[in-house]
């Protein structure tokens, strides 16, 4: 198998914001401040240069920023929707 350069950052940078997307989407039902915390580093992913470098800025980093401005807004389905169908095979806690 070969891996591209990057390859290892960006794939920690995925899991990094699967466990924040986790961690938030739990919070949500228990405590609102810890949930704009998770939020907030879930959403620092997109000050990663891998999210710059390797999500496509025309189609991936608008749908990114939409999924987090949709969650301060109140409405956390993107981020559940993305944590279903991303992130399931990495979260096994």
């Amino acid at each position: 198998m070969n891996y591209s350069v990057g390859y290892g950052a960006v794939n920690a940078m995925m899991v990094w914001n699967c466990a924040w997307g986790d961690k938030y989407l739990h919070d949500l039902e228990t405590d609102p401040e810890a949930a704009a915390h998770s939020l907030d580093m879930y959403a620092s992913v997109t000050e990663r240069p891998e999210f710059r470098n390797s999500y496509d800025p025309v189609s991936m980093q608008p749908y990114v920023h939409e999924v987090i401005e949709q969650a301060r807004l109140g409405d956390p389905s993107g981020i559940a929707y993305d944590q279903q169908v991303n992130c399931g095979y990495m979260l096994t806690w």
